[in-house]
């Protein structure tokens, strides 16, 4: 298996937040236009890039407090 870096995984799910999140304006805006889309679909594009950006900030959380920590020892 293929050995990412921190800096790639971090940066493909910035990259899928993005996506994601694109994805859903679309649908939202196709539906305030009045073209024919299902509510559940805007709603699960909403909540998928949601849980996304939630999923990489808690990501961002646990590298600063890992940081924090180390920055702490004392050697």
């Amino acid at each position: 298996p293929e050995v990412k870096s921190f800096t790639t995984i971090v940066k493909e799910k910035l990259e899928e937040v993005n996506t994601l999140q694109k994805e859903a304006d679309r649908i939202t805006e196709s539906f305030m236009s009045g073209e024919q889309v299902e509510i559940h679909q805007m709603l699960i594009a909403m909540e998928k890039a949601e849980l996304t950006l939630r999923e990489t900030m808690e990501i961002r959380n646990k590298v600063i407090e890992a940081y924090k920590q180390v920055s702490n020892m004392q050697i």
